[in-house]
């Protein structure tokens, strides 16, 4: 993909609220300036999850958030979080992913070349090898993101929430930002995990953001409907229409209304 300047990776489930222009304009640099290389310097207006951890100077070379909720209390590495990444393509970056790779060195129970990095889900693949790469072989260039505020999945943080220091000390659940307090006019992009997905109907009892979450999601799908479907007419499901919007029938997938592609528009 090195035709292209930037890349977006995300997840099937990963809904985009809000243009990602910042990042994109921090990584590519300042046109008007005539530079072509963008540096964290350009992009202080970026919620960044630890501020004082990113060199100002440094090109980015990716853009990524991590699931503490994964994150084992004590230890040093939480994993990235596979379904939102940001990045440069590099030749060089990618033949480094293949080595790892090929090369295979992950020993269980301690994870990548057992430095405890990737002992966690997804540990043994993207979650940490991206991990590894840029914990280990490359600190303090990829830049973390506001988890409340990229690839949001509606949560409060664990007590392995991390201090903002070189030691990654533990902090307090209440020293750690809750996600779910978030407003979701700011969010950029929302994750469906922990909040589960859209389609499976789920009226289990969840926080508010989760919600609007879901709200959100069943909203974009009906205005692309009435967009691109010819004779569109209103889903008739009666499960919290305020949420679903008419596609739950009822509780669970079995509820769920799947869209007619019969009558897309030519």
């Amino acid at each position: 993909l090195v035709e292209h300047p930037v890349v977006v990776h995300v997840d099937c489930d990963v809904l985009i609220l809000r243009p990602l222009d910042e990042l994109f304009d921090a990584m590519l640099g300042d046109a008007d300036a005539g530079t072509d290389t963008g540096s964290a310097a350009k992009s202080t207006t970026i919620p960044y999850m630890f501020p004082a951890k990113v060199d100002p100077q440094t090109p980015i070379p990716a853009f990524f958030t991590r699931d503490y909720n994964l994150a084992y209390y004590g230890k040093k590495y939480p994993g990235i979080q596979g379904g939102f990444l940001v990045v440069r393509p590099n030749m060089a970056v990618f033949n480094d992913y293949i080595q790892i790779i090929t090369e295979g060195n992950f020993v269980k129970g301690s994870g990548w070349a057992g430095l405890g990095i990737g002992n966690f889900w997804g540990g043994r693949t993207i979650q940490g090898v991206v991990s590894y790469y840029y914990d280990h072989f490359h600190p303090r260039t990829a830049v973390e993101l506001n988890r409340c505020l990229y690839n949001s999945m509606s949560d409060h943080a664990k007590p392995e929430c991390l201090k903002d220091d070189q030691k990654h000390t533990p902090k307090t659940t209440e020293d750690c930002e809750d996600c779910t307090a978030t407003n979701i006019e700011d969010i950029r992009t929302v994750h469906f995990t922990l909040c589960q997905k859209p389609w499976v109907c789920s009226n289990w009892k969840t926080n508010d953001l989760c919600q609007n979450m879901k709200e959100r999601w069943f909203r974009m799908r009906r205005d692309w409907e009435m967009e691109n479907l010819v004779d569109w007419k209103p889903p008739e499901g009666k499960l919290k229409p305020e949420i679903f919007h008419g596609y739950c029938k009822h509780e669970n997938k079995k509820g769920y209304l799947p869209i007619d592609m019969t009558k897309l528009k030519p």
